[in-house]
């Protein structure tokens, strides 16, 4: 028999949306799946829909819950899953109808734990970013420098444009983290993994929401889990990259970090008291004073950010 693949998709107030999505898995060339929705909590009409798709077709598994976050639902999905392999997907996104045969194909050839293709972001019906890496078997076990250029370029922060290998101990999202929990997810999985597969063909597509395109940063709590993800991210990649890739990554903080702000002055209407707090907030961080100080010893700061 086939391998089965679990495909984990969490669920919130998305009836407008999950309908698309779950067509989309349907049509797979690869058949043997189960899937499992979390429905977190929803109080529009995101269960019927749901419900709809389930009573056509068996593979296909509901779990209610009260709204406990993503994390923590995609965590309620990874208890339950049955298969060999498995996957998440956001109740907006859709797959290629290759998606899982291509992954799989890969993952089987090369006997390894993570295959990762490229993917495409949407709005309003087209396409207005695309991310690729050429294809292959990528050693990772002493040189990062694959991964560091997939952070980068957005291919390794996601979890929907990756097939993973169920393995003892599998790795659980940080409960409570509203912001990069799948970077971090990810990252946690690839510290026992020597080698993955990259798909050169975007067959992940996300869609952008407007009125969610602009994260709540500037709070404390969200401030909180940017720099913890942060954190980690340095953790990962320290000693195991080159000059060159580290100073990608640290030109990438620096520029999220530059985006937060800017975002959360905006959002505070340039208020001076709210300002000033600000401020405080971000240069009193513990990780920003770091990256500062290792720059400031550099000869040539605009030099180093080449």
């Amino acid at each position: 028999m086939d391998e089965l693949i679990s495909i984990i998709i969490p669920v919130y107030n998305g009836e407008n949306d999950i309908g698309r999505c779950l067509e989309s898995i349907t049509k797979q060339t690869y058949q043997n799946i189960e899937v499992i929705i979390i429905d977190d909590g929803s109080t529009d009409g995101t269960y019927k829909v749901c419900e709809k798709f389930a009573l056509n077709d068996n593979r296909i598994n509901i779990i209610r819950t009260t709204n406990c976050g993503v994390s923590v639902a995609r965590n309620i999905g990874l208890d339950n899953i049955s298969g060999d392999y498995f996957t998440f997907m956001d109740a907006d996104d859709v797959i290629k109808d290759t998606f899982l045969e291509i992954l799989l194909n890969q993952m089987k050839s090369f006997d390894i734990e993570m295959v990762i293709c490229g993917m495409e972001e949407t709005g309003d019906g087209t396409c207005v970013y695309r991310a690729t890496y050429p294809d292959g078997e990528y050693d990772i076990s002493e040189n990062s420098n694959v991964l560091a250029d997939l952070f980068v370029s957005h291919l390794l922060n996601s979890n929907g444009n990756k097939l993973y290998k169920k393995k003892l101990g599998v790795v659980r999202f940080k409960s409570g983290l509203l912001a990069g929990e799948d970077l971090d997810f990810n990252l946690k999985y690839l510290r026992d993994v020597s080698s993955i597969a990259i798909i050169n063909s975007p067959l992940y597509r996300f869609k952008i929401v407007k009125k969610s395109g602009v994260r709540s940063l500037y709070r404390r709590v969200n401030f909180d889990d940017f720099g913890y993800v942060w954190k980690n991210v340095f953790d990962f990649f320290d000693g195991k990259v080159s000059e060159k890739y580290h100073k990608k990554i640290v030109y990438k903080y620096l520029t999220e970090i530059q985006g937060c702000f800017l975002t959360s002055l905006v959002r505070n209407h340039l208020n001076p008291k709210n300002t000033i707090e600000m401020y405080k907030l971000y240069f009193n961080d513990g990780l920003f004073a770091e990256v500062l100080n290792r720059m400031a010893n550099e000869k040539d700061m605009a030099l180093w950010l080449k």
